[in-house]
């Protein structure tokens, strides 16, 4: 019979393996101290899992405690009464023996054998929907080791084991999930990438075929919105990213991709600077943010330089103290002229600018100069 010490000595290997189980998402390290707790709180020498897979006629030792070298993941066990593990998946009940010499339920497995067991207790391991997963087998070198009370002790063990299992396979279906979504994703970035691609290359031959220069002005615009969304999802796709792009990187190659449009058009000479740090940018937020840098610079290169040479920065700051960011825009040229054309981009910024909840400041000193302030749960 049990004392009192023994008994609370169990109690808290049970309540520990239990907090492990929980917590540990490696089922292999569960499975091991299963059998390690079990074993050491009752003084037994040696533990193991035994795995039933799907199809096969024998049970896995999927993991062990105090077994030979070469045993785990590789030695297997009969099932039916070839064995004490596969009687209890036969039956669906616990198998203990006291004196394996004596036995004559079931056939001595030769793992048994080789490490000389004499008595064991046997526990099924249940999956989810009842079916058996396994067996939890604690052995000993000694006759008599077991009394009633543990194999009650033991299926608790079990128990926790098959939570464990069953966490891990939610965790493992979900993973898989996501893995899933993230391929589908990104092949979603790449058909759509692909296909603004040739919408701009209808663009450019619509543009070359029209003589009239109005109607060219206005397809070369429009291509230049259509390659700002291009431009998004070429991040997205190219950096591996899954709803969000690096905002400054993307911003630059963006406003690289206007001037080399619109300087050349014009026979412009056009330098661009860029400054700021690294600010991730949600995807819908780097769409609406890419249009106004497009609106910006397409204007400032029509618009700004009617001697042919300037300089156009663009820079974007992380604010740390508002989790937000600011970024500038700004040329260097003759300032807002009395053109509606370029006021209405103006307009058209600003009503960008609101969809994201930004606050925008314009200035004309030495230029045009705008400034859009945004933190990230405006952002979101």
């Amino acid at each position: 019979m049990a004392d009192t010490e023994s008994l609370e000595r169990q109690r808290r290997a049970l309540a520990e393996f239990g907090i492990f189980a929980l917590r540990s998402l490696d089922i292999d390290a569960v499975l091991l101290e299963a059998g390690r707790q079990a074993a050491e709180s009752l003084g037994i020498e040696m533990a193991k899992i035994l795995e039933l897979r799907s199809g096969e006629d024998s049970l896995l030792v999927r993991s062990g405690y105090g077994l030979m070298p070469g045993i785990v993941g590789h030695a297997r066990v009969p099932l039916g009464r070839r064995s004490a593990a596969g009687l209890a998946i036969l039956t669906g009940e616990a198998v203990t023996s006291d004196d394996t010499a004596n036995e004559t339920r079931f056939e001595i497995s030769e793992i048994v054998r080789i490490h000389g067991v004499r008595s064991m207790a046997n526990v099924l391991i249940s999956n989810s929907d009842g079916s058996p997963y396994g067996v939890l087998e604690l052995d000993s070198r000694r006759p008599g080791m077991f009394e009633a009370i543990d194999t009650p002790y033991l299926q608790n063990y079990a128990n926790l084991v098959s939570a464990a299992l069953e966490r891990w396979r939610s965790r493992q279906a979900l993973q898989a999930t996501l893995t899933e979504r993230d391929i589908l994703m990104r092949e979603l970035q790449h058909r759509v990438r692909n296909d603004l691609q040739a919408v701009i290359g209808l663009l450019v031959v619509e543009a070359s075929a029209s003589e009239n220069p109005e109607t060219k002005h206005r397809l070369d615009r429009v291509r230049s919105r259509v390659n700002a969304l291009r431009l998004v999802h070429e991040r997205l796709f190219r950096d591996r990213k899954i709803g969000s792009v690096d905002g400054l990187s993307y911003l630059a190659d963006l406003a690289r991709s206007c001037i080399d449009l619109w300087a050349a058009a014009q026979r412009q000479s056009i330098a661009l600077r860029i400054e700021g740090g690294t600010v991730e940018i949600s995807h819908d937020t780097a769409v609406i943010l890419g249009l106004i840098v497009n609106e910006f610079v397409t204007n400032s290169a029509k618009y700004a330089f009617p001697f042919g040479t300037g300089s156009i920065a663009v820079e974007l700051v992380p604010k740390k103290e508002s989790h937000g960011y600011c970024l500038i825009l700004a040329d260097d040229g003759i300032g807002f002229p009395e053109t509606p054309a370029r006021h209405s981009g103006r307009r058209f910024i600003e009503t960008l600018a609101r969809q994201i909840g930004a606050r925008i400041h314009w200035s004309s000193e030495d230029g045009v100069r705008l400034t859009l302030e945004c933190d990230l749960s405006a952002q979101k």
